[in-house]
């Protein structure tokens, strides 16, 4: 089973999240309205990067999942192109949670840095990602 999960503050995340969503024939979950005790199988994690850090609802949510039979892939929203997530990270080996070592960084913008990121063929590289990923390991 496939799911794609995000949190967005900017709208970025939701943006990346439906074309990955759409290119797997599934729906995204806002992890407002997701419960983490309904998910198993291969999770798409999309959000943003925000100063370097993660949102702590994203965190919290994480923690959430422990113990749960899930495997990680992370998709990021980035104005500094950061590609290192190591609060996310941190949180999902502290809950147990394995992950993949594909990961993807989508450009994001902020105020006048990067205007209109992600673009259209920014989200369509994050679908093909996922598409990419998920048949590697078995799925889709």
């Amino acid at each position: 089973m496939v799911h794609v999960i995000y949190h967005t503050k900017t709208g970025h995340s939701r943006k990346i999240a439906a074309a990955v969503a759409d290119a797997l024939s599934v729906l995204a979950k806002d992890i407002k309205d997701c419960d983490p005790a309904s998910l198993e199988g291969l999770l798409f994690i999309v959000s943003g990067v925000y100063a370097d850090k993660t949102a702590p609802e994203l965190l919290d949510f994480v923690k959430r999942l422990a113990g749960r039979p899930v495997t990680a892939v992370l998709i990021s929203s980035c104005t500094a192109g950061l590609t290192e997530r190591k609060d996310l990270v941190n949180a999902l080996r502290l809950s147990g949670i394995r992950m993949l070592p594909e990961t993807f960084v989508c450009p994001g913008s902020f105020l006048f840095f990067r205007l209109g990121r992600p673009n259209l063929a920014d989200r369509q590289r994050a679908a093909d990602f996922a598409v990419r990923t998920a048949r590697l390991h078995g799925i889709a």
